[in-house]
């Protein structure tokens, strides 16, 4: 199938059997349009923060981690009610691209849709929080994921780390 300007259609990347508005722990990562760096300027990354914070308490997510790269986003989350999940994260792009068109960028922010990732019931959830908490390392921008200003967990993983670098030193 084609779209109306001649390139295929995108398969959806959703699971069409899963209810999104279930109780699970999702990992998300979006990306931003044509992987523009756009959260290399600290005011950028500060409005994304915000608004993951403000949006969490207002739609009853937790969020376990997230981890905000210069040209992506990977955010790990929980809801506690039955909104879809989906909805929210439709809702913070928008959120976070009007607050970044209020401070001067225009264009597109974001690729349409984002990848998604279902917590099943042998995953680990520490496991994925530190794989999420040390994408900077894996990308070169840092030496131990400790370093990385833009990444939080709720459990302290990074916190712990940093403490038990401090004590070798």
């Amino acid at each position: 199938m084609q779209k109306s300007n001649g390139l295929p259609r995108r398969r959806s990347l959703r699971m069409k059997t899963h209810d999104y508005s279930e109780p699970y722990i999702y990992s998300f990562t979006i990306c931003t349009a044509q992987h523009k760096q756009l959260f290399r300027r600290e005011i950028n990354v500060n409005i994304v923060i915000k608004i993951l914070s403000d949006y969490a308490r207002k739609y009853n997510v937790i969020i376990h981690a997230y981890c905000i790269m210069p040209d992506h986003l990977h955010i790990l989350i929980e809801p506690t009610t039955n909104y879809p999940i989906t909805r929210y994260i439709d809702i913070i792009k928008g959120r976070i691209t009007h607050e970044l068109h209020n401070n001067g960028l225009d264009g597109r922010i974001w690729q349409s849709g984002y990848y998604d990732h279902v917590l099943r019931k042998h995953e680990n959830l520490k496991h994925l929080i530190k794989y999420i908490l040390e994408n900077p390392m894996r990308k070169g921008i840092v030496s131990n994921f400790v370093e990385y200003r833009w990444s939080w967990d709720k459990y302290g993983i990074k916190e712990t780390a940093l403490k038990q670098i401090k004590r070798v030193k």
